[in-house]
């Protein structure tokens, strides 16, 4: 398909990228809306994204990790590196839903620590 990757800005053949991955190799996505374009390059090659996450150690989620803390953790990595790059996280609809969910769910998991606090 044809877009702007996220990452370096190139117009052209990209892919999409699953933004909080798969729980296994094969699997179904976590969250099948939140996705990203990049181009090939950006997307798998050797500086791409998906070097970068395997690198943080955010390939999959290794058994019995805060599933939810791991999606964050995902997305934060994604965004970073795609601010670092000087590119721009552009979402469409269904993937600005997903991300808002996304930051819901961990608001709601905090909320109790944080009215402990105040």
């Amino acid at each position: 398909m044809t877009g702007r990757c996220c990452l370096c800005g190139a117009v052209g053949q990209v892919e999409r990228h699953h933004v909080t991955g798969r729980l296994v190799r094969g699997g179904d996505y976590v969250d099948p809306a939140l996705v990203i374009e990049l181009c090939t390059a950006c997307h798998t090659g050797r500086a791409g994204l998906h070097p970068a996450l395997r690198a943080a150690g955010l390939d999959f989620p290794r058994p019995g990790v805060d599933l939810l803390g791991f999606r964050c953790r995902r997305l934060g990595v994604t965004e970073r590196l795609i601010g670092a790059a000087g590119g721009v996280l552009v979402l469409g609809p269904a993937s600005a839903i997903a991300t808002g969910d996304l930051v819901c769910a961990l608001a709601d998991a905090r909320a109790p620590r944080a009215r402990g606090v105040a």
